[in-house]
């Protein structure tokens, strides 16, 4: 089992997340969210020396929206949680690891 810890607000929660030995940090990048990621942030979160993966999570964002948040936040996977099409995760699967969420089912690509 690998375990994600999601909506990482503070780089102390994040450093502590990683000295427990935890999979992945999950990062929201969707402006709704209470947990969306502070912008001011980004480079540090980017520069961070981390075992565990960083995971930008976002709903109905662009092509261009998301591949922006991987290259300033240096993501290591993304996960989908809008009405994405297939088409654009083929796009983005391309480059990084992608996970959709939909109603009925969950694809890796």
């Amino acid at each position: 089992m690998r375990v994600k810890v999601c909506g990482m607000t503070q780089l102390d929660q994040v450093r502590k997340l990683d000295e427990m030995g935890l999979d992945f940090a999950g990062f929201i990048f969707y402006s709704k969210s209470p947990s969306m990621q502070e912008k001011y942030q980004r480079r540090t979160v980017e520069k961070m020396k981390l075992k565990m993966g960083k995971v930008g999570v976002f709903v109905n964002a662009t092509y261009d929206e998301v591949m922006k948040h991987v290259d300033d936040y240096g993501l290591d996977m993304i996960q989908l949680h809008g009405d994405e099409t297939t088409k654009l995760c083929d796009q983005l699967a391309n480059y990084i690891t992608v996970i959709k969420y939909s109603a009925s089912e969950t694809m890796t690509h």
